[in-house]
């Protein structure tokens, strides 16, 4: 397991970081767009994913790991519930829905705060290298 873990996190993490340094650009123009909807709304997630369960102290890590045990059972269920469907929209309409779940429920995705939480911080996020990985 823990093997699988540094495969995950040594794998998306490069993309991720990529990733949010370009939509970081694309959203800012590089510079010449200093605040915007779109640039409030991502500090707000990451600061909502790092600096929310800090003020909770002890109390935060609780809720942070069940966010995460259920996101990841939403997941899981996407998997299974694809394998179950015998055409491909029936897959695509499996996959989504467990997953649309998770991102409207505002649960907790490792890879997906591997982007969100750097990007924010590349936005103007008060949120330290600390206080993300930890």
């Amino acid at each position: 397991m823990i093997n699988n873990w540094k495969g995950v996190i040594l794998g998306n993490l490069p993309g991720c970081l990529i990733y949010a340094a370009l939509c970081s650009m694309h959203i800012t123009k590089p510079g010449h767009v200093e605040s915007s909807g779109v640039i409030s709304n991502v500090i707000a997630v990451a600061e909502g994913k790092t600096l929310a369960y800090q003020k909770l102290g002890f109390g935060g890590w609780i809720v942070l790991f069940i966010k995460a045990i259920i996101c990841n059972w939403m997941v899981s269920m996407g998997v299974v519930m694809a394998f179950v469907a015998p055409v491909i929209d029936g897959k695509i309409l499996a996959i989504w829905m467990p997953i649309f779940t998770f991102f409207a429920l505002g649960l907790e995705h490792c890879v997906v705060n591997m982007f969100v939480i750097p990007a924010g911080m590349m936005l103007g996020a008060d949120i330290s290298p600390f206080q993300w990985l930890f």
